[in-house]
């Protein structure tokens, strides 16, 4: 994985925990109440409904079916915001090694970079190498002039030799 795709991973996960952490410290309390008083709302209708004889019953029912939806929708939106609180602390823990994790990679491959490389003595060692870097090449990893420097060094080309 490349520094850039490591980095954005990492930016990822961090707008994640920033999600998470917002979302922990949301306060429901005030939206159950709100959705309390709507259903009260419409019990009070059903009742009304009711009271207003036999032509009115169908209304409501109508009503009770709104406030028992709404009860259901108030419960479910409390407990995920319950399991929310109760998860979360473990989930950015995750996160927060998983962001350790990659950041130790980026060290690692910053290290891998300032290791300098030195040509074997032997020439099949050197055509081996010249291999791993013409892949290296192929797969876009260095540029052209990176794989000819490297092939004029083991090669023992000179300088000015334009013919790689």
């Amino acid at each position: 994985m490349s520094d850039y795709e490591i980095k954005e991973l990492i930016a990822k996960k961090e707008q994640k925990i920033e999600q998470l952490k917002a979302a922990q410290n949301k306060n429901i309390g005030g939206l159950v109440a709100f959705e309390s008083l709507i259903i009260i709302g419409f019990i009070i209708a059903a009742v009304w409904a009711f009271s207003q004889g036999v032509y009115s019953y169908g209304l409501g029912v109508l009503f009770l079916f709104i406030a028992l939806g709404l009860f259901i929708m108030t419960i479910i939106v409390a407990v995920k915001a319950s399991n929310r609180k109760k998860n979360g602390p473990a989930i950015i823990a995750k996160l927060e090694s998983q962001i350790q994790e990659l950041n130790s990679q980026l060290s690692e491959n910053k290290r891998r970079e300032n290791i300098v490389y030195r040509a074997p003595q032997s020439s099949t060692d050197n055509i081996d190498l010249l291999l791993k870097y013409k892949t290296l090449l192929d797969k876009n990893i260095i540029t052209q002039e990176e794989f000819d420097a490297k092939k004029r060094e083991l090669l023992n080309l000179p300088r000015d030799n334009n013919n790689s």
